[in-house]
Formats: C-alpha cells, sequence, structure tokens
C-alpha cells in the first residue's frame, strides 16, 4: 500500500489500515511511506513491512518536487509481485505510480478514465458549496510546452531573459478540458531578478479565446480567476515575452488549478475507509487473496 504524503497526514489513513487489517488478517502488508512518517507506519501494528520512498518533502510548504520524475526510482524500489497494490492518497498525483507496481489488483481513489490502469476505483464526489474550493489539477512543468530559447531541467523550465522567440509564446499548455465552474489557477513561477523596465505576459485561454492577460511588473506573479461556461472548454495558460520590453528571468514548475464550489463531500480518512470497504468486499466476492476473518 502506498501513502505518500506529508508530515501528519499519515493519521489520517489509521483506521483504513485498521479495517483492511481486521478483514485480512494473515496478509503480509507492505506500506510505502516517507521517511518522517515511518515510526508511525512502525508503531501502528497494523502492518508488517515498512518501505521508505521520498516522493514529497516532509512539510506541504516546502518546495515540490517532481513527482512524475520519481518513477523510475521508485519501480526500483518495489521489485516484487503483489496480489493487491492500493494508494491510500487522496490527492490524485501519485495514482501513476501504481501502474508501475507489479500486481494482480490495483485500487486507488479516482475514475476509469483519468486512471484506466485502475482495477477498483472509487469515484470523489463532489458538492457545489461556492464558498469552498477544491484541487482540480496539480501540473508540473512537463505539462507545458515551451520555447526553444528556454531550457529544462528534472523539476523546471528555465527562461534566461536573455533570448525571446521569434514567435510566439515562451510555454503554453497543458491543454485541460474544463466542465462548467468558477475557477482559479496558480502558475508557479519564480521570478530570477528583478530588472529594471522589464515584464512578462501571461493570459488563460478557453478554445482559443483570451479569458484574462496580465502584465507581470515585478516578482509577484498573479492568480487567474475565471469562468467556463456550461459547454466547457480547453484551458490554456500561456506565458510571453516582451517585443521591445527587457523580460524577466523565471523558473517556472507548473501551476495549480482550482474550482470553487466543488469541495469534498467527505473527509479524506472517510474516503480511503470507504475505498478499503469497497475493496474487501470485491476481494472477498473473488475469492482473491487470503481467506478472510470469520
Amino acid at each position: 500500500m502506498l501513502k505518500l504524503d506529508h508530515l501528519g497526514d499519515f493519521v489520517l489513513a489509521v483506521p483504513a489500515l485498521r479495517q483492511l487489517r481486521a478483514a485480512f488478517p494473515q496478509a503480509h502488508i507492505e506500506l510505502v511511506v516517507g521517511p518522517w512518517n515511518a515510526d508511525l507506519a512502525r508503531d501502528c501494528g497494523l502492518v508488517d513491512t515498512v518501505t521508505l520512498f521520498s516522493v514529497f518533502p516532509r512539510n506541504a510548504s516546502e518546495e515540490a518536487v517532481d513527482v512524475r520524475g520519481q518513477r523510475a526510482l521508485f519501480e526500483t524500489i518495489l521489485t516484487g509481485h503483489y496480489d493487491i497494490a492500493i494508494d491510500l492518497r487522496t490527492d490524485a498525483d501519485t495514482r501513476f505510480l501504481l501502474a508501475g507496481v507489479s500486481a494482480d489488483v490495483r485500487a486507488g481513489l479516482g475514475n476509469s478514465e483519468d486512471h484506466p490502469f485502475l482495477d477498483i476505483f472509487l469515484p470523489i464526489d463532489h458538492s457545489r458549496d461556492g464558498r469552498e474550493t477544491s484541487t482540480e489539477a496539480l501540473w508540473d512543468h512537463g505539462a507545458f510546452a515551451s520555447s526553444t530559447v528556454c531550457s529544462t531541467s528534472p523539476y523546471r523550465t528555465i527562461f534566461m531573459g536573455s533570448r525571446r522567440p521569434k514567435r510566439g509564446a515562451l510555454l503554453w499548455g497543458p491543454y485541460r478540458r474544463l466542465r462548467h465552474g468558477s475557477y482559479i489557477f496558480q502558475p508557479r513561477i519564480e521570478i530570477e531578478a528583478a530588472r529594471q523596465g522589464a515584464t512578462l505576459t501571461m493570459d488563460v485561454v478557453l478554445d482559443d479565446s483570451v479569458l484574462q492577460a496580465k502584465t507581470v511588473t515585478s516578482g509577484s506573479v498573479p492568480d487567474f480567476e475565471f469562468e467556463v461556461g456550461p459547454e466547457g472548454g480547453v484551458f490554456q495558460f500561456r506565458l510571453w515575452a516582451p517585443r521591445w520590453k527587457r523580460a524577466f528571468p523565471f523558473s517556472f514548475y507548473g501551476g495549480k488549478l482550482y474550482r470553487r464550489g466543488s469541495a469534498n463531500v467527505l473527509h479524506q480518512s472517510e474516503y480511503l475507509a470507504l475505498l478499503v470497504h469497497l475493496v474487501t468486499q470485491r476481494l472477498q466476492e473473488t475469492g482473491h487473496l487470503v481467506a478472510p476473518a470469520a
């Protein structure tokens, strides 16, 4: 099982782990966690093996890492074959790791369209409370295309400011189709240095129509709030260098998209408990894994 979270989030999975152990008391359970959750994982007494893997920083406030870039290393750590692999993270950003696990059954939160490799999945329902927001998508820099005047590393796209494309944007993407609703997009950009008179222009596009355009004249990067109509549309974020002015050098790490009025109805610990209940029921119906408790 995977529980790759920041410090403090592990305890939310303990009820689900207890539920799984009660259903399959003879099963050998291996749990993959960050090193900061190792003692909690061992001390809970619900798993047989604790495997350490650092896909996220210890605290959520620390700089994010290239999660997808960790896949090759992850697959060198989990080399065995498993009856079932379960991702116990509510956010979907680690779900792709299950695709690289050799397992008869893979289970997690989400849907088959986004995660076709899941054999058992529990969709996350959403409410329409306009006072709240939930994360709709989290993209790293690799989800965005970039001009040849930019360079890339495993963690970011870099623009030094000395060259600019003859035409077109510095970067653009990720061409994600959005449903009807109110959204907030937060680009994760670090302005490398303040330059007198330097600027950058950013815009949000829906189906090739510019919804908003903003010009950056300092190190502060704005958010974009926008609406998507009932018909939906394809979202794109673009970043441009000015044609006749100096451009800020920057590092681009990706972006986070929020949707207003789509907060989770249930707490994440409740979703994990429901997922384990569904897994238990499906496995007992098919006779897979070990014999359940009497």
